[in-house]
C-alpha cells in the first residue's frame, strides 16, 4: 500500500512519522495527452461478464472538482472492451461496469464493479506505469472501494456532478481531494490490476500474520460477491443475503462493498456476511472463521520513535478530525536501542529506525493494519544515528550520524531490506537531520554549527525538510 509520510527530525527523543495509506505524487493538471487506446476484460469469478456497460472516469484532479466522463462501452461475448480516452496527465482514472450476464443466462442489475486503473501517462514516458489493459472484477471491486473509502459517492448522473456526463441513474464520483491521488496509488498493495488477482506484496509476504490476514479477508469477500454476481440477480438469494447483511441493504454489488469498506466492524458483528461465503472458494486463501472487522486498506497511521524505552508506537489516524488511535495488535514494537527518528518508504511497505544508542538502523515490513514487522538484521550506521530518510525513488536510505560529523547510505532491496553504499560522507558538526529534494538529486543535512550542509557526492537523497502537518480532507461523501 503507498503511503504518505510526513516526518519531524528527531532533535528530541520523540520522532513521528504519519503514514496515509498512499502513493504517488500530487495529480498533474497538464495539457491532453494524446488519446490513448484503453481496453479491459470483466469477469464475475472465473466467468466473463458480456452485455455490460463499461464507463471510464477521470477523478477530479483540484480540491473539489467533479471527476469526468472519458469514455463509454460495452462489454462483448467474452467480457472485452476497448475505449479510446485522453485524460490529462496525472489523472487518476477509474472504471466502473454495471449489469450484463456472467453466465447465468440473463442480464444481472445487482452486478457493479470498479477498478483503479492508476494516475495517466502517455506510454513510453519515463517512469510512465499506466496500464493500457485492466481485469476487473470482485477483487479489484474490494480493493479500490478499501482505498476510496473516503471519496466514492454515488450520485445522480448528471454534468453537474459528472463533467461530460452521458449516464443515467446514479453514478460513481470520485472528487478531487488533496490526498486522494495518493490513496488510489495504493490499491496496487492490494491487487494486480492488469490481472485481477491479489497484489504481489500480499503473496510475497505470506509468514507476516498481518498481511496473510489481509489476503484472506480481501478473497473473501471477493468470494461472496462473486456469488451475487454470477446469480440471476437481486432477487436471488445470494444477493438478497447480500445486501441484508450489509448495512443499509444496498441493490448492487459495489454499493454494498462500498458500505462494508466505510463500516468495517459494524458489518463484522456477527456471522452474516461471513455465512455467505460459497463453497469452493474461486479467490483463496480466505478466512477460516469470521473477522472482527472486514479492514483491508484505506488506513492511515502514525508512528514515533521512542527513545527511552526503545520501542517504535504506532497510532492508527482517526477517519473524521485526524486523532490518534492507541488501537494497533501489539504497539509498541521494538527497535535497536535509543532509536531517535523513524520513517516510512514511498510505498508504505516498510519503515525505518535510525537507533542512536548502538549505532544502528532497522528494517520493518508494514503490515495493512499498521502492525511492524522486523525485515532483516539490523545494518551498522556511523555513531549515534539521530535522523533516516528514504529517497522518492524508495531505492536509497541515508542517516544522519551525530557524533562522527557523517552521512550514512544504504541500497534498499527489492524486498525492502538494507545494505551499505559505499562509505560515510563527511558533513558539518553534529548533523541532526537529513533530508532528500523531490528530484532525488541532491541530499541535504542539517547541523548544529551551520544552517545546511551538502554532502558529496550528491547521488543522496530526497524531499525539502517537511514539516508535520494534517492533511486537508475530502468533502463530506454521500453514500
Amino acid at each position: 500500500m503507498k503511503h504518505l509520510k510526513l516526518t519531524i527530525p528527531a532533535l528530541l527523543t520523540l520522532a513521528v512519522s504519519i503514514l496515509l495509506t498512499a502513493c504517488g505524487g500530487p495529480v498533474g493538471g497538464g495539457g491532453s495527452a494524446q488519446p490513448t487506446a484503453f481496453s479491459g476484460t470483466a469477469y464475475g469469478g472465473r466467468q466473463p461478464i458480456s452485455g455490460s456497460s463499461v464507463v471510464v472516469y477521470g477523478a477530479g484532479i483540484n480540491a473539489g472538482d467533479a471527476p469526468t466522463e472519458l469514455g463509454a462501452t460495452t462489454t462483448d461475448s467474452s467480457g472485452t472492451f476497448n475505449v479510446s480516452i485522453t485524460p490529462p496527465t496525472g489523472q487518476i482514472v477509474y472504471v466502473v461496469i454495471t449489469g450484463g450476464n456472467a453466465g447465468n443466462g440473463s442480464s444481472n442489475p445487482a452486478i457493479k464493479l470498479m477498478t483503479i486503473a492508476g494516475a495517466y501517462c502517455t506510454s513510453g514516458s519515463a517512469g510512465c506505469s499506466f496500464p493500457s489493459i485492466v481485469n476487473i472484477n470482485e477483487l479489484t471491486t474490494v480493493a479500490s472501494t478499501a482505498v476510496l473509502q473516503d471519496y466514492i459517492n454515488f450520485v445522480p448522473c448528471n454534468s453537474t456532478n459528472i463533467t461530460g456526463n452521458t449516464q443515467t441513474g446514479t453514478c460513481v464520483s470520485v472528487p478531487g481531494a488533496n490526498d486522494m491521488a495518493k490513496m488510489a496509488g495504493t490499491v496496487g498493495n492490494l491487487v494486480n490490476i492488469v490481472s485481477g488477482q491479489a497484489g504481489d506484496f500480499l503473496t510475497s509476504n505470506t509468514g507476516i500474520a498481518s498481511l496473510q490476514t489481509t489476503q484472506q479477508k480481501l478473497n473473501t469477500l471477493a468470494d461472496i460477491l462473486a456469488a451475487c454476481v454470477n446469480s440471476s440477480g437481486n432477487t436471488s438469494s445470494a444477493c438478497t443475503n447480500l445486501f441484508k447483511a450489509a448495512i443499509n441493504n444496498p441493490s448492487d454489488t459495489l454499493k454494498a462493498t462500498d458500505l462494508i469498506a466505510a463500516s468495517p466492524v459494524i458489518n463484522a458483528k456477527g456471522t452474516a456476511l461471513f455465512a455467505l461465503l460459497p463453497t469452493p472458494a474461486i479467490f483463496t486463501p480466505v478466512l477460516a472463521a469470521a473477522p472482527s472487522d472486514w479492514t483491508v486498506g484505506g488506513q492511515r497511521y502514525a508512528y514515533t520513535a521512542n527513545q527511552s524505552d526503545s520501542t517504535v508506537s504506532s497510532f492508527r489516524l482517526g477517519v473524521i478530525n485526524g486523532s490518534l488511535d492507541n488501537d494497533v495488535p501489539g504497539s509498541p514494537f521494538a527497535t535497536g536501542s535509543g532509536p531517535a527518528s523513524v520513517t516510512v518508504d514511498p510505498s508504505g511497505h516498510y519503515a525505518y529506525v535510525a537507533n542512536r544508542y548502538d549505532n544502528t538502523v532497522s528494517a520493518y515490513t508494514l503490515g495493512s493494519d499498521g502492525t511492524l514487522s522486523a525485515n532483516g538484521p539490523v545494518v551498522a550506521t556511523g555513531a549515534s544515528p539521530v535522523s533516516v530518510t528514504v529517497d522518492p525513488s524508495g531505492r536509497y536510505a541515508y542517516v544522519a550520524n551525530y557524533s562522527d560529523g557523517s552521512v550514512s547510505a544504504y541500497t534498499i532491496g527489492s524486498d525492502g531490506t538494507l545494505s551499505a553504499n559505499g562509505p560515510v560522507v563527511a558533513t558539518g558538526s553534529g548533523p541532526i537531520s537529513v533530508t532528500v529534494d523531490p528530484s532525488g538529486r541532491y541530499v541535504y543535512v542539517r547541523t548544529k554549527t551551520t544552517t545546511a550542509s551538502r554532502p558529496t557526492p550528491s547521488a543522496m537523497m530526497a524531499h525539502s525538510a517537511p514539516m508535520a502537518r494534517r492533511w486537508p480532507r475530502a468533502a463530506p461523501r454521500s453514500r
